[in-house]
């Protein structure tokens, strides 16, 4: 039992079968906390169904700080009309939808639709107006669509660049930010396995990088009979990375000790064999998950900044 918990660890990191990914255009969504007569409730409302309109067109909403659509509201009109029990308010917006690449604020693509709504009060009517945007509408379909093309063009165009940036980047050991700068260019594109070699290139060295980090904080885990944990972080260090062959030491530490314990082996085992995947795709995702904390530790960028 012992002797298969330990080939199950080295299936973590020894597999190597070519993954498939169906990414496609990921577009970040930002909207004002709140502005003159439209409240934060309102925008959370908007900034829902901009999410839904792009998940019905195929688009991430996932922000890689690349590309951020924003939206521009103007209050066309308003009248109170006299009921009998409460009057209403209607208001008719006049809401415009961009997509800007947020380096160079170049405007990729721009619709503008009118909306109606009507409440208790302003902010019920203005609600009200947001939820009658409709995510299966031509004017937003072929709105995103063409910006997709276009940013597909983009990245096109774009790829000798963006392949350089993230090389200059690694060599001056910001491997995070190569990652996440190579995590940009879509996976659905021509070029995109070549992305791909380069980033798993980058992230060997990241892992050489963070070796030693990983090692201490498997040995910490270990050392509070946490193998589980353990078992998990030694799971993340790539094969070629120059402390592997520590990382099978403690493996082995690992297995002499749960040998000891037939209950922890088990659960041990049961857990591994649930993270049993290729090495390929192993290292993709690790990249990923370096990407998204890559930017979300970034600045966080204000609506004010995109609009100007």
């Amino acid at each position: 039992m012992q002797k298969y918990v330990l080939f199950i660890l080295f299936c973590l990191l020894c597999i190597s079968v070519r993954a498939q990914y169906n990414n496609d255009i990921t577009i970040g969504i930002i909207v004002p906390d709140q502005q003159k007569e439209i409240d934060r409730d309102a925008f959370r409302l908007l900034a829902a169904r901009m999410d839904a309109l792009m998940a019905t067109n195929g688009i991430s909403s996932q922000a890689n700080g690349t590309f951020i659509m924003y939206p521009i509201v103007n209050i066309l009109e308003r009248k109170l009309v006299e009921g009998g029990l409460r009057n209403i308010t209607m208001v008719e917006l006049e809401l415009s939808l961009f997509i800007k690449q947020l380096n160079t604020h170049t405007l990729f693509g721009s619709c503008l639709k009118r909306l109606k709504g009507n409440g208790l009060d302003l902010s019920a009517a203005i609600r009200n107006a947001f939820s009658t945007i409709n995510i299966n509408d031509n004017v937003y379909s072929l709105f995103l669509k063409q910006t997709k093309d276009k940013i597909a063009d983009y990245y096109s165009a774009n790829k000798s660049n963006l392949l350089n940036q993230a090389r200059r980047l690694a060599l001056s050991q910001q491997y995070e930010q190569a990652l996440a700068l190579l995590m940009t260019f879509p996976q659905n594109l021509k070029g995109a396995d070549e992305m791909q070699t380069v980033a798993i290139d980058i992230y060997k060295k990241y892992q050489n990088q963070v070796c030693t980090q990983l090692i201490l904080k498997a040995e910490a885990a270990i050392s509070l009979q946490k193998y589980e944990e353990a078992a998990s972080i030694l799971a993340t260090i790539d094969t070629e990375a120059t402390c592997y062959s520590d990382a099978l030491k403690l493996i082995k530490k690992i297995e002499e000790t749960i040998r000891k314990d037939q209950k922890t082996a088990e659960k041990l085992e049961k857990t591994l064999l649930n993270k049993k995947i290729n090495l390929e795709k192993k290292r993709i995702n690790a990249i990923k998950e370096i990407a998204i904390a890559y930017f979300s530790n970034q600045p966080t960028i204000s609506y004010t900044q995109i609009v100007k």
